[in-house]
């Protein structure tokens, strides 16, 4: 999940080191969303994504169509856009607004939201939502809520909604600019006080569109060069992008405050960093990715320190709190801390990358 909160006129950007800011944590995707399977029967007339959801006892909704759950809620859908920048619908002079990570865009549904119950309830409580593209691909969601009268935006886990009070909510996924320009279909599913239902954020094709780089290599195990790409179907696709041998370890574009890393007294760090695509429908931890173990001189195993760059590259986060979301490139890090006596030798120094049932080896030093 990847965050910048900005102000028009005064640019203010908070990145904290610990790489833990938990406002605006992304949920993990419904792992009980509707299966949708074409059989042999009925593979030429598939009907949308959308049918198959009303099939399912999840209904549509329409923009600005009204739903009531007696005593918890009254809801509509204000809007919905595709858009690389949220912004508040009327900004005030100074405002807070979400923009997506590079290579990536928001899919932003904004919900009006009345709460009938008889007492607050936090803005992150009302529901959860998540996005299906061309019908294979899941992305969950996180929400903001507006504020100054429509004017700035602010984080749902710190605002109460009063009774008998509309708020507007926005929940946003963030999905790769390939899907976002593509004319794949999108569909968001809404849970709000109970009641189910979604909507059609575009209409459009359905089935695997974005495809693997060309020329990628599949063999099973096999020896990788930096900037080679091996796909591993309806797994991933995955390139070494650099191996660097040094103290310090920095993300490609850090921050004036960033999460680095140094290495221990009389050690260095051997750090590999991978270009990671997932092709999976869903996201998945990135500490579930890949495992690395770094060979020196055909006998001396190390294993890896795993961290994942965030923010347009701009910091690091750690590997067992970050999901890779399906079809976004994400680069991983593999950090080996080795005696100053391995990173200066010339002897040789291999890292083994096991992938799915997939072997991979990388030449350090030859």
């Amino acid at each position: 999940m990847r965050r910048l909160i900005s102000f028009i006129a005064i640019v203010l950007v908070f990145t904290l080191c610990l790489g833990s800011f938990a406002f605006a944590e992304k949920d993990v995707p419904d792992r009980n969303a509707e299966q949708i399977e074409a059989t042999e029967e009925n593979l030429d007339e598939q009907p949308s994504t959308s049918q198959l959801l009303v099939d399912h006892g999840v209904p549509v909704i329409e923009d600005k169509e009204t739903v009531q759950v007696e005593d918890v809620c009254e809801f509509s859908i204000d809007y919905t856009n595709v858009i690389k920048r949220v912004d508040p619908p009327r900004p005030v002079s100074y405002y807070v607004y979400f923009e997506a990570e590079a290579g990536e865009q928001y899919v932003d549904i904004c919900i009006s939201y009345k709460n009938l119950n008889t007492t607050d309830i936090m803005a992150d409580k009302v529901g959860s939502a998540y996005v299906i593209y061309a019908g294979e691909y899941y992305y969950g969601t996180y929400i903001v809520i507006e504020e100054q009268s429509r004017g700035s935006l602010t984080y749902s886990n710190i605002t109460p909604i009063s009774p008998l009070t509309t708020e507007y909510l926005h929940f946003l996924a963030s999905i790769p600019d390939e899907a976002a320009k593509s004319n794949g279909e999108l569909i968001a599913v809404l849970d709000i006080g109970g009641q189910k239902c979604h909507c059609v954020v575009r209409e459009g094709e359905t089935g695997k569109l974005i495809q693997p780089s060309e020329n990628a290599i599949t063999e099973k195990d096999c020896e990788l060069k930096l900037h080679d790409i091996a796909y591993i179907e309806d797994v991933c696709e995955i390139s070494p992008e650099s191996i660097n041998i040094a103290r310090d370890v920095y993300p490609a574009k850090p921050y004036d405050y960033c999460l680095y890393f140094t290495a221990g007294a009389g050690k260095q760090f051997i750090d590999l960093c991978v270009r990671y695509k997932s092709f999976t429908d869903r996201a998945v931890l990135a500490d579930k990715l890949i495992s690395a173990t770094l060979t020196y001189n055909e006998k001396y195993n190390y294993n890896a320190f795993d961290i994942i760059e965030q923010d347009s590259r701009g910091t690091f986060s750690y590997n067992n709190i970050t999901y890779v979301e399906p079809l976004t490139n994400d680069y991983l890090h593999y950090l080996f801390e080795v005696p100053d006596e391995v990173a200066n030798s010339k002897e040789p120094i291999t890292i083994t990358l096991k992938v799915d049932s997939y072997s991979y080896t990388i030449a350090v030093n030859s």
